[in-house]
C-alpha cells in the first residue's frame, strides 16, 4: 500500500509538470503508457499505436501519427522495454513489476483491473498514478476519471503534505514515548541489580 509521503511526492511532481508543445509531448506519452497497459504481453504493430494517436491530433494526419508512434517505440526499444516479435510486430517485455517514483517496486496484477468509486461528490476525489506522477479527477457530472486541473493537483499536494507532516509528528511522538519507556525500564533494571548486589555483599 502506498504511503502518504509517496502519494504527496507524486502529486507534487504532477503539480509542477509543464506540458511541452513539441512532438512526443506528455499527452502522447500518457497515451503510449495506456496503450502498453492495455496490450500487456500481446504483440502489436506500429500502426496500432499510430491509430490511437491519429484520433487525438489536430489536424489529423496519419504521417504525423506514425512519426509520433516511431518516437515512442524507438525510445521504448532503446530502453529495452519492447522487442521485435515478427516482421512488423513488437512485444512489450513484461517484468510483472513496476518501479514507482519513490523507488519502491510493486507487482502487476495478472489481468487488467477496473477501479470503481461510488460517491455523491465526484469532484472531491483525485487519483494519483505513483509510477508516472499523473493526477486524475472528476467533475460534478461524475463522467469518469480525467486529467486533474493544475489547481486540483496542487490542492491534493497541499493536503497530502499536511497529512505526511502529521504522520511524521505522530511517529516522532511514538518514538519519544518508546524511548521514555525504555529508559524507565532500564532504570528499573539498574535499581533491581543494585539492590541484589547490596544483598549479596551483606
Amino acid at each position: 500500500m502506498a504511503t502518504t509521503k509517496e502519494i504527496a511526492a507524486a502529486v507534487k511532481a504532477a503539480a509542477r509538470k509543464r506540458v511541452p508543445s513539441k512532438k512526443g509531448s506528455s499527452p502522447h506519452g500518457r497515451r503510449w503508457l495506456s496503450f502498453l497497459e492495455a496490450q500487456g504481453g500481446q504483440p502489436f504493430r506500429r500502426q496500432d499505436f499510430a491509430e490511437v494517436v491519429y484520433q487525438n491530433i489536430r489536424p489529423r494526419k496519419m504521417d504525423t501519427a506514425r512519426e509520433i508512434a516511431d518516437f515512442y517505440m524507438e525510445r521504448a526499444r532503446s530502453a529495452g522495454e519492447i522487442v521485435k516479435a515478427g516482421h512488423v510486430h513488437w512485444k512489450q517485455l513484461m517484468t510483472n513489476q513496476r518501479k514507482l517514483l519513490s523507488g519502491r517496486t510493486v507487482a502487476d496484477a495478472p489481468d487488467l483491473c477496473e477501479l470503481k468509486l461510488t460517491t455523491r461528490c465526484p469532484s472531491k476525489w483525485v487519483a494519483v498514478d505513483l509510477e508516472t506522477g499523473d493526477v486524475y479527477g472528476s467533475d460534478i457530472t461524475g463522467s469518469g476519471w480525467k486529467r486533474a486541473t493544475y489547481d486540483a493537483a496542487a490542492e491534493a499536494a497541499t493536503i497530502l503534505s499536511g497529512a505526511a507532516d502529521k504522520a511524521n509528528e505522530e511517529l516522532r511522538a511514538q518514538v519519544a514515548q518508546l524511548t521514555k519507556e525504555r529508559d524507565l525500564f532500564l532504570e528499573g533494571v539498574n535499581l533491581v541489580s543494585s539492590i541484589a548486589l547490596e544483598e549479596l555483599s551483606q
